[in-house]
């Protein structure tokens, strides 16, 4: 079978142009090492601009389409008091991940975004039937005691995992303090439903940088991938609402 090298045209090029139209950003490190390859290589840009018209941008975590022309549904940084919200969290948590003042910022693994289909295809399996099905007598034991059916398809063994990448985590209450810091900033900017609730803008807000790549909700608080540093000097410029 032939594989998609940086300038091929194996299944890994249809892939990896499909991935950076679909998704915000994509990251090398979650895609495979064959897209991750083509990601890299120097057809990607000109087979993209041809389909699409827009540039890409590439940085040494990964890849993104410069939507300059608007052709998303959802933009980022985009209108609206939750985006505005989110951009200036953005800033807040590039500027915590590189303060050489504050204390230093703890680093995690990502959660694996198959641990959940894994486990759901192990409950799936834990209720199979096992009416009619031949159970040999050196079968070995399941993961959880039983008996594994014989005759039935075992999945593969999978590529070796890569190194685990380690991404700063951002504490809720972190979170929840810089927006009640940019509430009291920018007062007027935010509604007087914000400023009774600024819990809902800051879920909002994170919701909205989860959709777009540049964090992952985990228990506590977030991580901040890549792309959250492309934000770190912005000055962001809040269009004031009007009192009447």
């Amino acid at each position: 079978r032939r594989r998609g090298g940086p300038g091929g045209r194996g299944p890994a090029a249809p892939a990896a142009r499909r991935a950076v139209v679909e998704s915000p950003v994509v990251y090398y490190a979650d895609v495979d090492p064959d897209v991750a390859n083509h990601l890299r290589g120097t057809a990607l840009p000109g087979d993209l601009y041809r389909l699409t018209g827009l540039r890409t941008e590439r940085r040494a975590e990964g890849v993104l389409l410069v939507d300059t022309t608007r052709l998303s549904v959802e933009q980022f940084p985009g209108a609206g008091s939750v985006a505005q919200a989110a951009v200036l969290l953005t800033v807040e948590m590039a500027d915590r991940v590189v303060d050489p003042d504050g204390r230093r910022v703890k680093r995690m693994p990502a959660p694996d975004p198959r641990a959940r289909q894994r486990d759901l295809i192990g409950q799936i399996d834990a209720g199979l039937p096992t009416g009619g099905i031949t159970i040999s007598a050196d079968a070995e034991p399941g993961p959880h005691g039983d008996v594994e059916p014989t005759g039935l398809p075992q999945p593969a063994a999978g590529p070796a995992e890569p190194d685990e990448t380690r991404y700063p985590f951002i504490t809720d209450s972190f979170l929840r303090d810089a927006t009640a810091g940019i509430l009291a900033r920018y007062g007027s900017a935010f509604g007087a439903a914000w400023h009774a609730d600024p819990e809902r803008l800051r879920t909002g807000a994170i919701a909205l940088l989860h959709r777009f790549g540049a964090v992952i909700p985990v228990p506590g608080g977030v991580l901040v991938r890549p792309l959250t540093g492309r934000y770190r000097n912005t000055v962001a410029q809040i269009r004031r609402r009007a009192l009447f």
